[in-house]
């Protein structure tokens, strides 16, 4: 074996070295633009800076600066070094030998110690650009001060890295405000890094707390893959993105950028799991895109506070497409799918086997539109959604936002569980409008104290002139079913809906509705329609609005139908 003697990241930027990796005693000062060559498919090369080297502030293993490249043609390369694996600056470095296997792993000689402010395994800066091409690349970063991170890119180059297995873990082990760790890190205009192809066996990302990282920091953050502006491109036949911490997220896109992972045959796993906010898969700001891709995708999310598998903020685009796709939150606080501020969220197609389930020990929400223009849509041949917590919603429009479910032969299952308010499909200033072959919904309050409501729709208003564009719920379907032991649906203040379906109706109090609303059912007089309940014209003593007008019509149309 080659054993490559230290060469500092610090000499080399005094210096103007072009490259250090050479199978010799000691590094080489070379010209700037020099093209070094290294290997011969055989030689194995191992190169060590994890010690102290007084006078340095960091340790590179392979440092390369000024237009300079460097290609790798050896049986295997082992970096392990205190600072920076492989540092790039306007410069390139390749390994061109597809059977070759590659090993960085970076972290302070003394765990704990502050002198080690951050641990990049790939640092690529300028134009910098690496193409990899090896049978396996395995990278472990950890620090003890501010950041860590397996690729760390402020590049607008394009950059490849190819392997049958890529495994990189990236542990946040910093006791200090906002330390931070990333598997992946991009951030910089035009920059592009391409992770797998779709033939790589498996890619694992993962970004984890170490053990002197504070629990009580609660800046501290952990990201698998973090595209701030560029792209990010992940394929392969497996893909793992895992992350644990005080802030945890699997992937998240920012300030217009995006993330794609894996394609339609893909097995795409991503998990996120916060001490504070757990969040599987984020997109903020204008221009920011997270994709995601699969045979089969499970997403899971869980936080000790807050907990989203999927949330889309200030007008992102999030897509989940997938034959298979399980998506689970739990936490205090639990959202399932979120868009917020002009976000988008699109989950399915028409073919696509679609279960959305959340559980939150204080509040719980499967599916959550809140605010203007945003927007969830939610498709699937199958689609199940289920909420569990004190005040459980499986499904809540908010607030001038949109909630589209299903298509014309989906079959779709509704259901809320809990112990306070429970509520089906809710529209508070907001629309949900589902499409359906057969819709079932069900809705069971578990203790004396809330309520229980199949449908409910509230505009907070009471004007004498219903608003068109306020509260509704829109339903068209064959055949609905909606049971709950509470009310099956509630209609208040200046709200709609609408339901172009076959009814089987079982509630207490079937229907509840005032202030000027409006309940539609079985418009076309077409479907069989069946109510087991009472119909309600009702408020409560205080805190509800006190007109108790309403319109409900309600076509009964044939000899099964009933009231």
């Amino acid at each position: 074996m080659n054993r490559i003697s230290p060469i500092t990241h610090a000499i080399c930027l005094a210096l103007g070295l072009s490259a250090s990796l050479l199978p010799s005693a000691a590094g080489a000062a070379l010209p700037p633009e020099s093209v070094i060559e290294v290997g011969g498919g055989v030689q194995d090369y191992e190169i060590n800076t994890t010690e102290d080297l007084t006078g340095f502030k960091h340790s590179s293993g392979i440092s390369i600066v000024g237009n300079s490249s460097a290609v790798f043609n050896g049986a295997s390369l082992t970096v392990e070094t205190r600072d920076y694996g492989i540092y790039l600056e306007d410069s390139s470095f390749q390994i061109a030998n597809p059977d070759a296997v590659i090993s960085l792993a970076v972290e302070p000689k003394n765990p704990g110690a502050t002198f080690n402010s951050r641990a990049f395994a790939i640092y690529l800066s300028g134009d910098s650009q690496t193409n990899i091409n090896a049978d396996s690349l395995a990278v472990y970063t950890k620090h003890t001060n501010l950041a860590s991170a397996g690729i760390y890119s402020v590049s607008s180059g394009t950059s490849n890295i190819t392997a049958d297995n890529i495994n990189i873990t990236a542990v946040n082990d910093g006791s200090t405000a906002n330390s931070k760790a990333f598997a992946i890190n991009q951030d910089a205009a035009g920059g592009t890094l391409n992770i797998g192809t779709a033939e790589s066996s498996l890619i694992h990302l993962e970004s984890n707390k170490g053990e002197y990282t504070a629990s009580g920091n609660n800046s501290s953050k952990n990201y698998a893959v973090n595209a701030v502006i560029g792209k990010v491109n992940i394929q392969g036949k497996t893909i793992e993105l895992v992350s644990s911490g005080v802030t945890s997220r699997a992937v998240v896109a920012t300030t217009g950028g995006t993330v794609t992972i894996g394609n339609q045959n893909s097995y795409t796993m991503l998990s996120s799991n916060g001490s504070k906010d757990g969040h599987a898969v984020y997109g903020t700001g204008q221009d920011s895109a997270v994709n995601v891709y699969g045979q089969t995708i499970n997403i899971a999310s869980s936080g000790g506070e807050t907990s989203k598998a999927v949330l889309s903020d200030e007008g992102s685009q999030v897509s989940i497409l997938g034959k298979t796709i399980e998506l689970v939150s739990s936490g205090d606080t639990s959202r399932t799918v979120e868009a917020t501020n002009g976000g988008t969220v699109d989950i399915g197609n028409q073919n696509s086997y679609t279960m959305l389930s959340s559980n939150g020990s204080s509040r719980s929400l499967a599916v959550y539109g809140t605010g203007q223009d945003s927007t969830v849509n939610v498709y699937g041949q199958t689609i199940n959604i289920a909420s569990d917590g004190a005040i459980a919603n499986a499904v809540l429009s908010y607030d001038g936002s949109q909630v589209n479910i299903g298509q014309s032969d989906s079959a779709v299952t509704i259901s809320s569980k809990g112990t306070g308010e429970i509520v089906g499909l809710r529209a508070v200033k907001g629309v949900v409008t589902l499409n359906a072959d057969t819709l079932a919904v069900t809705t069971e309050n578990t203790s004396e104290n809330g309520y229980s409501v199949g449908l409910m729709a509230r505009n907070d208003s009471e004007q004498s002139e219903r608003p068109e564009d306020g509260a509704a719920i829109n339903i068209t379907a064959n055949q609905t079913d909606i049971t709950s032991d509470g009310v099956g649906i509630s209609a208040y203040s200046n709200s709609q809906v609408n339901m172009d379906t076959g009814l089987t109706l079982t509630a207490p109090t079937a229907i509840e509705t005032r202030g000027n609303s409006l309940v539609n059912i079985n418009p076309n007089n077409d479907k069989t329609v069946v109510i087991n309940g009472d119909v309600s014209f009702a408020t409560a003593a205080v805190g509800s609005g006190q007109i108790l007008n309403a319109e409900v019509n309600i076509n009964l149309s044939g000899a099964q139908s009933s009231w």
